[in-house]
């Protein structure tokens, strides 16, 4: 009886650890770099030139947090947002 109850403490840690590894953060999928001078003085996009701006990247940043206080969880989601005017 012990030894089931050891093996099921066992495996119920190593899927936890196994599955917190997925939930690891990705990086973000822009590089800020040196910006030329000619994209400072970007008047029109090639692509698109009726766009008034263009966007280098749209990715946002979420996180969970535990609130001690109400014993719940909050969840926030931050845009993070890359443009060019």
């Amino acid at each position: 009886m012990k030894l089931l109850t050891v093996l099921r403490v066992f495996i119920a840690t190593l899927l936890i650890l196994f599955a917190s590894k997925q939930c690891v953060a990705a990086k973000a999928p822009i590089k800020f770099g040196k910006v030329t001078k000619d994209e400072l003085l970007m008047n029109r996009y090639d692509k698109d030139t009726s766009a008034i701006a263009v966007y280098l990247c749209d990715y946002g940043v979420s996180e969970m947090l535990f609130m001690n206080t109400t014993g719940n969880f909050q969840y926030n989601f931050t845009l993070v947002p890359s443009l060019i005017f």
